[in-house]
């Protein structure tokens, strides 16, 4: 099944994108985990890193989010 994850709060200027997700239950470690990011806006993309706490642990890494063209015209 789907989980899906809520923006707490997201804050853009100056062509980057900061936020933080609402704390989520991960079904991986059984535990609660407390996510931010930050990313660079540009051409139809978002793209930056991400830090996630959980427990004693640090679990950091990429994501991206590309602009999709519509197939209508």
């Amino acid at each position: 099944p789907a989980t899906f994850l809520t923006i707490r709060f997201v804050r853009a200027a100056d062509g980057a994108v900061d936020g933080v997700l609402e704390p989520y239950w991960d079904p991986a470690c059984d535990c609660r985990v407390v996510t931010a990011f930050r990313g660079e806006i540009g051409d139809g993309r978002v793209a930056g890193t991400f830090v996630s706490r959980y427990g004693e642990s640090i679990a950091t890494g990429r994501w991206e989010v590309t602009r999709r063209r519509s197939r209508h015209h």
